[in-house]
């Protein structure tokens, strides 16, 4: 691994993610995650894990980022210990009321309730947040029944945000730590990453609608492979 995102979600990971595609970097996102590990994952996510597992699991990735990557940031970069740990940071109001939209709306989703009952993706797909959510932001979302309404503690949400990027600042290797706001663009993750700056425009515009279609397109690809 060359590079581990210690971020959380809602802060411009799906933008930074883009742009290290772009950069020629190989990426697992939430859905690469998902599709390649979810058995680990779900050992993961129940029981713990060791720096072997993750080891294992990345060693041929040049990428890790997103859910549920930032819960075992430090496991995994003691795998990987000369990875490069970048930390996108955003206003945590901003921030609180992107997740807060977030929630709600698959909460209020009806259809994609219905995919996670009905298709075994789907309902892979749910047990796979719905493990992250209960164990992250401090509410209660049940992963045995999509149609249950979260139960949501802002203020656990909010302080477990600020507990997180605090820590990752101040645990992670000075000297391979970039802490980035994705409205800074190319300039400063190239420097860090020692890449020339591309001529496209930095992707800060990623909407959940294609990143739910790009899920779907990695579940096509996996399932014919």
């Amino acid at each position: 691994m060359k590079i581990l995102v210690a971020s959380y979600g809602k802060t411009g990971t799906k933008s930074l993610a883009a742009a290290l595609r772009i950069l020629g970097y190989e990426v697992y996102d939430i859905w690469e995650h998902m599709w390649f590990h979810g058995k680990e994952w779900k050992k993961l996510l129940t029981h713990g894990g060791h720096v072997e597992d993750f080891r294992s699991m990345y060693q041929d990735v040049d990428v890790a980022v997103g859910v549920p990557v930032y819960v075992f940031w430090e496991e995994i970069h003691q795998a990987f210990p000369q990875a490069k740990v970048i930390l996108t940071v955003r206003d945590e109001d901003t921030w609180a009321e992107s997740m807060l939209k977030h929630i709600k709306r698959d909460d209020e989703h009806t259809w994609l309730k219905v995919i996670k009952t009905l298709s075994p993706t789907g309902w892979s797909y749910h047990y796979f947040t719905a493990s992250h959510q209960r164990m992250v932001h401090g509410y209660d979302t049940c992963t045995w029944w999509p149609w249950k309404t979260s139960v949501l503690n802002e203020t656990v949400m909010r302080r477990n945000y600020r507990l997180h990027n605090d820590y990752v600042a101040h645990k992670a290797p000075k000297d391979l730590l970039l802490i980035f706001n994705i409205s800074q663009g190319w300039e400063p993750l190239c420097k860090f990453l020692g890449k020339e700056i591309p001529t496209v425009a930095f992707p800060t515009k990623i909407k959940m609608a294609l990143f739910t279609k790009k899920g779907l397109k990695a579940n096509t690809r996996c399932t014919k492979e």
